[in-house]
């Protein structure tokens, strides 16, 4: 059976409840991530690939979308449907063996990542990744960080941490620096890419 590895607040808080849900599963090689969400009454709809994900968004509109990577879809229907509807709240699903691809998602604009350890994670032996200890990155900066990835504000973070906003923006910029980043988005995108947060 494969096993979910997501942290809490992976998927974006919304705004207002998610009542519909689009699925692009991609082949259906991962577990179906709006089961809870359906069993809570959402209305999910699902499709295969990003021609038909754009169609069914265009015809009804979701709250939320999930979209399936792998090497063979790679980020495709995320470029699409985020060309056309740049606002629209997408998180992404894969596994664990291919962080790059993960990464690359984030920077294009998806809000958030589900990612599985299964079988093929971990490479052929099958065994969950770890996050690599970062040798250049401070415990509170490694912190900033995931609370980046989970889609926190710094005032959120702040909060968590028991800091005030102008003291995580410090460490973000610090952050930045040593990751080589732009932004949040890029700075997670580093993370994911480096091992650093998994």
């Amino acid at each position: 059976m494969t096993e979910v590895q997501a942290r809490v607040g992976a998927i974006p808080r919304a705004r207002h409840a998610v009542r519909t849900v689009l699925v692009c599963e991609g082949g259906g090689r991962f577990p179906d991530p709006a089961l809870t969400l359906e069993s809570q009454g959402a209305q999910v709809r699902r499709v295969v690939d990003g021609f038909a994900l754009v169609d069914e968004f265009q015809r009804q509109p979701a709250d939320l979308v999930f979209i399936a990577l792998s090497p063979n879809l790679g980020t495709q229907a995320l470029d699409l449907l985020l060309s056309l509807h740049p606002s629209t709240t997408v998180v992404v699903y894969g596994d664990l063996a291919d962080p790059h691809l993960l990464a690359a998602a984030v920077r294009r604009g998806a809000r958030g990542v589900l990612r599985w350890a299964g079988p093929n994670a971990g490479g052929a032996t099958g065994r969950r990744l770890t996050p690599k200890v970062p040798d250049n990155l401070t415990e509170r900066e490694m912190q900033v960080l995931r609370g980046m990835a989970d889609g926190r504000t710094n005032r959120e973070i702040g909060r968590e941490l028991f800091l005030t906003e102008d003291t995580i923006k410090t460490h973000s910029r610090r952050l930045f620096v040593k990751l080589d980043a732009r932004d949040r988005a890029h700075a997670v995108a580093q993370g994911l890419r480096r091992g650093y947060i998994v």
